[in-house]
């Protein structure tokens, strides 16, 4: 008896075409922050604050680096700019050696250099692909 084993799982339900139930959630926050903006604004910085929410709303909605989700990418990021990377040479630091054998080699007798008739003969045999 086989087993069924769920696939595609790691991809959501879209309730438009083209949007997810989070990209959806996204773009209507952004649009209340931008609809929240629009009494206390003029026209021209409104619109350049509100396309600057929007992109960055559709960059957390749309943009996957390696299959990971924009938001996972910046957040590690963040992380990897916060935490320092100095690394300091510690007079002090002693690691222990571990006693080890010693190996005594064995010599392998030299080989005797083959002989001009036996290379013709190899030769031969390789011209040949093996057939005598």
């Amino acid at each position: 008896m086989q087993a069924m084993v769920p696939q595609f799982i790691d991809v959501e339900d879209k309730i438009t075409p083209f949007l997810t139930m989070k990209q959806f959630f996204m773009f209507v926050v952004a649009g209340a922050m931008c609809a929240m903006l629009y009494p206390f604004l003029e026209t021209t910085p409104w619109m350049v604050i509100s396309a600057a929410i929007m992109g960055v709303s559709a960059a957390f909605g749309f943009i996957k680096i390696n299959g990971r989700s924009f938001s996972t990418i910046l957040f590690a990021w963040f992380k990897y700019i916060w935490n320092p990377h100095l690394y300091i040479y510690q007079r002090g630091f002693v690691v222990e050696k571990k006693e080890t054998k010693q190996v005594i080699e064995e010599k392998k007798p030299i080989q005797e250099r083959t002989s001009e008739e036996r290379l013709e003969q190899i030769a031969h045999l390789l011209d040949a692909r093996g057939k005598q």
